[in-house]
């Protein structure tokens, strides 16, 4: 939502319309600050989710998810007051870094699993997935542009060589759509779902 506004802000700028310019620039800026108000946990150092049913404290779930990465693509809580500790933990091997990583959940959580538990294709308690490993790539290359000491150039290569060593199989390049952390396979693997294996062969 942050982002479209400020598309829509920029479109504005350009149709000379400085009222709807000024306008949906403060909506993404209230947004935003929402955002670091209510989505940035202070005690975990990280954007975690807010269950909103019967939580009128807007108390934050417990536990880093690797969508905590996902505000700095859209240019939300670039400053390094948000993304030095939030990077520490997608490097850290208690927190999201993994041989086929990052998972979608840090390690040390009590619901982090490394392998599945039966044949359902979408569990998102540890498998890292290319979709969000992508998302998180960009999340990085959002922080380096900024200018954000968070990230050093080694560290996105490094992820980035993770993201391309895990699109194997078989030993050609190959991508399903949840892969183990820790084993060299694919965990939902499955004819015409997220399958473009046979693309690239």
């Amino acid at each position: 939502m942050v982002a479209n506004a400020r598309a829509i802000a920029n479109i504005a700028i350009q149709a000379n319309n400085s009222q709807v310019a000024s306008n949906f620039t403060q909506i993404a800026a209230n947004i935003e600050t929402a955002m670091c108000t209510h989505l940035w946990d202070h005690a975990q150092q990280f954007f975690v989710d807010v269950i909103r049913p019967n939580n009128t404290a807007l108390t934050p779930i417990t536990g880093r998810e690797e969508v905590g990465f996902c505000p700095f693509r859209f240019g939300i809580g670039l400053s390094p007051k948000y993304g030095m500790p939030s990077v520490s933990q997608l490097f850290d091997p208690q927190g999201f870094y993994a041989l086929y990583g990052p998972t979608t959940l840090e390690i040390r959580n009590q619901y982090f699993n490394a392998t599945k538990l039966d044949s359902y294709c979408c569990y998102w308690d540890g498998q890292s997935w290319p979709f969000s490993m992508a998302h998180t790539l960009e999340s990085l290359a959002a922080l380096y542009r900024y200018g954000n000491s968070s990230v050093i150039r080694g560290q996105y290569v490094e992820l980035l060589g993770t993201y391309a060593h895990t699109q194997y199989k078989d030993g050609v390049p190959y991508v399903a759509e949840s892969h183990y952390p820790f084993v060299d396979g694919w965990s939902a693997d499955s004819t015409n779902h997220s399958d473009v294996g046979l693309f690239l062969l």
